[in-house]
């Protein structure tokens, strides 16, 4: 987490090194968070200017995510190709932009933001609160309604009688 966070803060030579601390810690299996890593990674290494580098973790991120297809990291992925976009000249870019298009256009929902789930239909309101009835209503002999309650129904605090 604290190599994310110095790499929003921009300060790739203090997320390196926790990057990493962070990336070894995790099983070969987890492919999910380890793309995440690799994007972050990536990120760092743009900020310091070293496109190959930022590239080369990019494309890995590209990969391991085809295989679990994580809306965030697409949502980098993106973030990283809209950015390496200003070096099409390097050929690490173009490597980089040819796996990733072809990831995205090959893999299901490679790349690409998921529709939002529909919401479930709401229930209908009971028949009485349609009609715009409510509770009976019975007097305290106070000048003060009391909502009549059923058998069972819990008594507020304060108001029960002795």
């Amino acid at each position: 987490m604290a190599g994310r966070c110095w790499t929003e803060l921009r300060r790739p030579d203090r997320a390196e090194d926790r990057l990493r601390h962070g990336l070894t810690g995790y099983d070969p299996l987890r492919a999910r968070e380890i793309s995440l890593y690799e994007t972050w990674f990536a990120e760092a290494h743009l900020q310091r200017g070293d496109v190959e580098q930022a590239c080369e973790r990019a494309v890995r991120a590209a990969r391991l995510d085809a295989r679990v297809n994580s809306a965030r990291t697409a949502e980098r992925l993106r973030m990283l190709a809209r950015r390496l976009g200003g070096y099409r000249s390097v050929r690490a870019v173009r490597e980089f932009d040819e796996v990733y298009r072809t990831l995205r256009e090959t893999v299901p929902g490679g790349g690409r933001p998921r529709p939002e789930p529909a919401e479930a239909p709401r229930p209908a309101p009971p028949p009485a609160a349609r009609s715009g009835a409510t509770e009976p209503v019975a007097s305290t002999g106070r000048g003060t309604p009391a909502v009549a309650r059923s058998a069972g129904s819990p008594v507020p605090a304060g108001t029960e009688r002795h």
